[in-house]
Formats: structure tokens, C-alpha cells, sequence
């Protein structure tokens, strides 16, 4: 069990994974719990810290206070935004300064050189005439307030979210359609997500 001085849950299980906020957490859960490539299901725990920055002090005081003691993985996923390759680098530090008995690697979304997001991968996988009413929208908007990359997807996510849904909705992993979930976490545009995943998996092997 984890020291809890600092960290807001109790660190129960050999492979951490660490998000930014409550939809990439329902995201890599359903992953995990619908993939038939991941085996060893109950030993993954995924945690959210509430922000980028939140992920990086998580972490910090997980090795500095010796509370994953139980941890064999540590994993770090997070959106790119507009810095990719800045972010890699900050991780890449981070990791390497840290003093841990367990494996620590981290994820960049939707890649270490492609500024975006979860969503940015989401939208891969969504009918482009589906998104009309969204791209119509942020067209208006950007008329006025410019928007970046993650910025962009992740705005035209929720407006996708919404007009399905009918109110208000930011967490794309609610949308149904006819009882059943409208994005299939098991599409090709997930597979990097779902390869790190089997990564993390195999250090239990180890």
C-alpha cells in the first residue's frame, strides 16, 4: 500500500498507470477491460492526477516518498498539446532522475512528435459526416478566438459528444447509441495505445 501523505489513493496494484483527467481514464480502463490481448487484467491500476503538471509532481512523489513499494510498473500517459517532442524530453529527464525500484516509461498521445491529444486518436475513428456540425462550429469560432491544435480536437470532441448526447457532454466514452458505446476502443487508430499497454503487462513475466 502506498504512503498516502500527498497521493489522494492507495497504490494497490503491480502496474500504476497515471492519466491527466477522468475521460482518459475511462478510456484506458475500458481498453484494458475489453482487449483480449491483455491477460492479466486485475493487476492494473489507473489513477488521475487532474492535469500534465499534476501527472509529473504524482510521480515525483511516488519515488521520493518510497510509495510504490509494491510497483513493479509505473506508467505515465499524456497528451502532447502543442509540445511533443518538449514533452518527450521533460519525461524522458524525469524518468531518468528518478530513484525507484520499479520500471518506469510514459506515453505521449497521440505520439511523441504529433501535437494533439487523446481526441486527436478519437477522431480517427469517427465518420467524417458525423463531425459536420462540429467542424461548422469551430469554423465559427476560430473566426474570432484561434485555436491550437488540442485545443481544436478536443473542442470538436465535446460538440460531438453534445450533439449525440443531446446536452452537455465532455467525456466521450458516455456516448451510446442504442445501448452500445459509439467509439470502439479496439479500432486500429488505438494501437499504440493498446501495444503499450501489453508493454506494461509483460514486465509482470519479468
Amino acid at each position: 500500500m502506498a504512503n498516502t501523505n500527498g497521493l489522494n489513493f492507495v497504490i494497490n496494484k503491480p502496474i500504476l498507470i497515471v492519466v491527466e483527467g477522468d475521460t482518459d481514464k475511462a478510456f484506458i480502463e475500458c481498453l484494458l477491460n475489453e482487449s483480449p490481448r491483455i491477460h492479466n487484467k486485475s493487476q492494473f491500476q489507473v489513477q488521475t492526477a487532474g492535469s500534465y503538471e499534476k501527472v509529473i509532481q504524482t510521480v515525483k512523489f511516488i519515488s521520493a516518498n518510497d510509495a510504490g513499494s509494491q510497483l513493479k510498473q509505473l506508467a505515465i500517459i499524456v497528451d502532447a498539446d502543442e509540445a511533443p517532442v518538449a514533452r518527450s524530453k521533460v519525461l524522458s529527464e524525469l524518468i531518468d532522475g528518478l530513484v525507484e525500484n520499479f520500471i518506469t516509461t510514459a506515453l505521449i498521445l497521440p505520439s511523441a512528435t504529433q501535437a494533439g491529444a487523446l481526441e486527436s486518436l478519437v477522431l480517427q475513428t469517427l465518420n467524417a459526416d458525423t463531425l459536420a456540425c462540429s467542424d461548422a462550429y469551430l469554423d465559427c469560432v476560430e473566426q474570432t478566438t484561434p485555436l491550437n491544435t488540442a485545443q481544436r480536437d478536443k473542442l470538436r470532441m465535446y460538440v460531438w459528444t453534445s450533439q449525440q448526447q443531446k446536452e452537455p457532454v465532455t467525456n466521450f466514452m458516455r456516448v451510446k447509441t442504442g445501448g452500445q458505446r459509439v467509439v470502439d476502443v479496439n479500432a486500429t487508430a488505438f494501437a499504440p495505445v493498446l501495444q503499450f499497454l501489453i508493454a506494461l503487462e509483460n514486465t509482470l513475466a519479468q
